[in-house]
């Protein structure tokens, strides 16, 4: 079994250990209907193989008082990702927000984790991401495949708590290709199951060895 599994997925204890690195920068919107850019955030990841890594980000030059979690960036990115009437041309500015975080977040851990093998590395980066938006899930492996098993949808709450409502769904698109990106990065033979039924079925898997 990879090192790094933890029995309660707590991936974030301990973390100030490490100093904070800046990995990515995204504009924050309005949230109305006038759409318009209201701030800039920069992206944290600090953390070790020993406490794990964990996500976060504040506005620039705003301090800990503006911090917001993972899911609730995944939620910001989706807002400034919105062009009305334009479904595909929103989907593509999701997916490019997603993918660059995703490859921003498995590089640093990978160069944290000099030495160690793509799946241990792999386990970890999935770990922070879930571990960052406060997921709590079990990890089961099982031959070549690890199950990340929770109970409950990963953006509901910070939807809830940021007022950001009506971007779950292109949100839910974004862990994906947050994920997959990640994943893909630290080894392009790996591939990631998602949950069949977001609402329901909370299980992504990190299969070593693609299919044919």
């Amino acid at each position: 079994m990879a090192e790094s599994l933890k029995k309660n997925g707590n991936c974030v204890a301990n973390c100030s250990i490490s100093q904070a690195t800046v990995i990515y920068n995204y504009t924050v919107g309005s949230g109305d209907m006038y759409y318009e850019e209201v701030a800039e955030r920069n992206v944290f990841i600090r953390g070790d193989e020993e406490s794990g890594f964990h996500i976060w980000a504040e506005c620039v030059a705003g301090g800990k008082a503006t911090a917001v979690d993972l899911d609730e960036i995944l939620l910001e990115g989706a807002l400034a990702s919105e062009v009305r009437g334009r479904a595909l041309e929103t989907e593509r500015l999701a997916d490019n927000f997603a993918e660059r975080l995703g490859q921003s977040v498995a590089r640093h851990v990978s160069l944290s984790l000099s030495g160690k093998s793509n799946i241990h590395r792999a386990t970890l980066t999935l770990e922070c991401i879930l571990g960052s938006m406060h997921i709590p899930f079990t990890p089961e492996q099982i031959d070549d495949e690890i199950n990340y098993v929770f109970d409950q949808c990963p953006l509901c709450n910070a939807a809830e708590r940021s007022g950001i409502r009506t971007e779950v769904e292109l949100a839910h698109h974004e862990l994906g290709t947050l994920i997959s990106s990640a994943i893909g990065f630290i080894d392009p033979e790996f591939r990631v199951r998602f949950p069949s039924d977001r609402y329901a079925e909370h299980v992504f898997a990190i299969i070593k060895k693609a299919c044919p």
